[in-house]
């Protein structure tokens, strides 16, 4: 983000009341969502996509005067990010507002404002038409507010784009700026580019009339950022007497078919997550250290790349990226003027894409981490003339505002073979109505994907789903394949020249996609859906038990997807410990376990979620009943011993599918059902997986399930250990073991915050034993308490459906953890967390909280 010195943080000192509930008005540190206090309902209007919560309108309010030094300044109210329709008033005036709220945006304020009167300020935020999307967003103001105080002549907003122009045989960098000057009047700017923060390693200055000027500047010894070592530079930018700064990093991209994509010069390939912008207990806030913590989380697990799916990535989250060390596709939206929900924005997309384009765009490209554009999700727009040419037009407009990075699209093979006609029709100057032709959807597809994966995943093998796709692909920089990796090696034979990327795959499928990126040079990458849980698309991935029937959504108290490699804590699952075996950074072999007391149940099983193993080997109250083993590794073999018996030596690699010939024929009417009679796609397709279902159940896929080896034994607790082997030498070796007794544990990971109202301290709440081993079923209700100047933001746990809010402080831990976040107040002092459990004791932790 661009600073100035006259911009300011405008979070304190509100005051918001539902408009709905007619509440009084009650004080709120802005951001924080609304959506998330408001609770939640079985028979909500959001439904499973929004996780059942409630919608409601807001009205915010603050009063302000402005200090005498900016009278006779510009002045700009900035909001990162408001959902969902919201206007502003000042003193009762309407001052403007915004229809989407993804996007940030600025309102010009100084025309009501008399000297340093004081005037006040309200925001009005309607977000009542439910669901608005296919997942949780939530309500009010999410992201932080600012306001800014400009000169006549001042630097445009996001106004300066710094890029790196070559690496060899020095390193030359270039700025450029776009300047308010209506007259036309001289105005001196200067750059100047430090090290640490104080270290001048580059600088120009120049003189200019106009409203846009470029520098070169020559840096010495200069630190380069990737993934590997995320340098980060100050640049500062003079113009006229405003002062700006901005974080920069040396960084160059190329890319081409035959070396992919080239960062700084070296093949790099990326090892993606998907990862929505909730934030899990917090819900839709945005919060700066929330996206710091979560990022060096997925950075911890092996991930060197995220795709922020499906909007753009607010600017907490590229600050954290490039802070860390991720590479960041970012992307638009999930649709364009096609509907995806029944109230989603796709009617009024024609009146609003090239400003979001724009402002997407001018807020990442100064952003090291930022690699790639995509200008949207499982498209269905494209499949007319009209739909094609509006590709055109957003790739356009990308390269407009920055060429310097490719461009792609994420498009759903499956969908795209049965629901694209294989010849486009249609005016390129006449929008088709929403929903044209073909009833299919990302939705509809997922739910038919969810039934009968084993034979829809293989949809994308058919000619069709070249030609459909092709003219599209034609059009962007690297083509994103929506499951639709079996295409790989058949279009890097028909296609040479194009870039090819997974933009979101099956988690469990990680390893066969991933030996494709290795062996395939035109394949730069996978992104797992998803790399983190989120809030919504209500357990999507999630296991039904004791059935073998069930849906792609599931009832109410779901509230997440369950399909995150980690979980909505933070926690890491068993496909985490997959991915890292798959990209070799694995340093052992890794022990996950299905539920003794869950394994000989029926079963309703989920491709996004191919089994429910647990990494733990302490299962309180099964010793006798029977276990599964998996050991997740890198090696060749693995011997598993369990309390120093072995049971035996398996090889990594696959074991058979269990498919019955009555699933499959079903499924193939159902799949031949959506390709003759579209308008019946989502009916017959969703009929046809229940009545299968009914009678059998989905085991896990053999297909190249590599890095895995799987055993079968009694459960008693102890320790069990896993040995690696290759070429008949062990290589490492992991344990765990079981929980002695369990007591209550509060473990800090930050220690200090800042009296800014904005930092957070995170607080894992354990139930384990005096060694740190958590017990995972003995699960306790646990009330906690926060004395001194912070609050208790969220409290919660990973656990796919719950009754129990995030906003209260009495929550269940679940698999005996849960997470505990404290946000920090404006005044110094110490802080203390006392945590009281049911059965397993209390628990206490002091933090510091230091003047911001």
């Amino acid at each position: 983000m661009i600073i100035s010195d006259t911009t300011l943080p405008f979070n304190d000192g509100w005051h918001v009341r539902s408009v709905v509930d007619g509440e009084s008005f009650t004080p709120v540190f802005l951001p924080r969502d609304a959506m998330i206090q408001t609770g939640r309902s079985a028979d909500a209007p959001s439904g499973p996509s929004q996780a059942y919560f409630l919608g409601g309108s807001y009205l915010y309010r603050k009063t302000w005067r402005r200090p005498p030094s900016w009278i006779g300044k510009r002045i700009f109210l900035y909001f990162e990010g408001v959902y969902r329709y919201c206007q502003v008033f000042v003193n009762g005036q309407p001052a403007g507002g915004n229809s989407w709220g993804l996007t940030d945006f600025e309102i010009q304020i100084d025309r009501f404002l008399r000297g340093d009167q004081e005037v006040t300020i309200e925001l009005h935020v309607q977000n009542e038409e439910l669901p608005s999307a296919r997942w949780y967003i939530g309500s009010g103001v999410l992201k932080p507010v600012w306001i800014v105080a400009r000169n006549p002549i001042s630097l445009r907003p996001g106004g300066v784009f710094f890029q790196t122009i070559a690496i060899e045989p020095s390193v030359r960098a270039m700025v450029t700026v776009e300047i308010d000057n209506p007259a036309g009047e001289v105005v001196d700017v200067s750059f100047s580019l430090l090290d640490d923060g104080e270290h001048e390693v580059a600088s120009a200055e120049l003189r200019t009339e106009g409203s846009q000027v470029s520098a070169p500047l020559d840096v010495a010894q200069p630190v380069l950022w990737s993934d590997d070592d995320p340098h980060l530079y100050t640049l500062l930018v003079k113009v006229g007497d405003e002062s700006h700064s901005v974080l920069v990093g040396l960084r160059t991209l190329q890319w081409n078919a035959q070396s992919g994509l080239l960062v700084n010069g070296g093949r790099t390939l990326l090892r993606g997550a998907c990862i929505h912008h909730d934030s899990g207990i917090l819900g839709g806030v945005t919060l700066p250290d929330y996206e710091l913590w979560r990022v060096k989380i997925l950075k911890a697990n092996g991930y060197n790349a995220i795709r922020s799916s499906h909007n753009p990535a607010p600017e907490a989250l590229l600050h954290a990226c490039d802070v860390h060390g991720l590479y960041v596709v970012d992307e638009y939206h999930d649709y364009w003027y096609s509907r995806k929900s029944s109230h989603d924005d796709a009617p009024s997309f024609a009146d609003r894409w090239e400003v979001e384009i724009d402002a997407m765009v001018r807020k990442a490209r100064n952003h090291p981490s930022v690699i790639m554009y995509s200008i949207g999700n499982e498209l269905m727009e494209p499949k007319s003339v009209y739909g094609l040419e509006t590709a055109r037009r957003l790739v356009e407009r990308v390269r407009l505002s920055d060429s310097t990075r490719p461009v792609t699209a994420a498009i759903n093979l499956m969908l795209a073979a049965i629901g694209w006609p294989s010849k486009r029709t249609g005016d390129v100057n006449v929008q088709p109505p929403s929903g044209e032709a073909w009833n299919l959807d990302s939705t509809s597809i997922n739910a038919l994907f969810a039934f009968i994966h084993f034979i829809v995943k293989n949809l994308p093998r058919l000619p069709r789903a070249d030609l459909v796709t092709k003219d599209l692909f034609h059009l962007v920089d690297v083509s994103g394949y929506n499951y639709g990796e079996v295409r790989f090696p058949t279009d890097v034979r028909l296609h040479p020249d194009r870039i090819l990327l997974g933009t979101e795959t099956l988690p469990d499928d990680i390893s066969w996609n991933w030996s494709q990126v290795e062996s395939l040079p035109s394949l730069i990458g996978d992104f797992m859906w998803t790399g983190w849980d989120y809030l919504g698309e209500s357990g999507m991935a999630d296991w039904v038990y004791d059935s073998s029937t069930g849906s792609f959504q599931k009832p109410y108290p779901q509230i997440s997807a369950g399909c995150g490699a980690v979980d909505l804590i933070g926690v890491p699952g068993h496909t985490a410990y997959l991915a890292q075996a798959a990209w070799h950074l694995l340093s052992g072999p890794a022990i996950t376990v299905r539920p003794p007391h869950l394994i000989d149940k029926k079963t309703f099983r989920s491709p996004w979620r191919k089994t429910d193993a647990e990494h733990s080997w302490s299962w309180k109250g099964c010793a006798g009943k029977r276990a599964e083993i998996y050991v997740v590794s890198d090696d060749e073999e693995v011997e598993v011993l369990l309390n120093g018996t072995s049971l035996g030596k398996k090889q990594v690699g696959t074991y058979p599918s269990r498919l019955s010939p009555s699933t499959v024929a079903i499924g193939v009417i159902g799949v031949v059902s959506a390709m003759l009679v579209p308008s019946w796609a989502y009916a017959l397709s969703t009929l046809a997986g229940t009545a299968v279902f009914s009678i059998y159940t989905l085991r896990p896929p053999g297909r190249r399930y590599g890095n895995l080896a799987r055993f079968n034994t009694t459960y008693y607790p102890g320790e069990i250990v896993a040995i690696g082997y290759r070429q008949g030498r062990q290589t490492s070796q992991t344990a765990l073991r079981s929980a002695k007794e369990a007591r209550l544990k509060l473990v800090l990971e930050n220690k200090t915050i800042r009296a800014n109202g904005m930092d957070l301290a995170f607080i894992r709440v354990l139930l384990c034993d005096e060694h740190g081993t958590v017990e995972m079923l003995d699960d306790d209700l646990v009330t906690l308490s926060v004395t001194g100047p912070a609050r208790l933001e969220g409290f919660g746990s990973g656990a796919r459906k719950t009754h129990e809010r995030y906003d209260d402080n009495v929550h269940t831990t679940w698999h005996g953890q849960a997470l505990a976040i404290v946000r920090a107040g404006t005044e110094p002092g110490i802080v203390t967390v006392v945590a009281n459990s049911d059965s397993h004791g209390a628990g206490s932790v002091v933090l510091e909280q230091t003047r911001g």
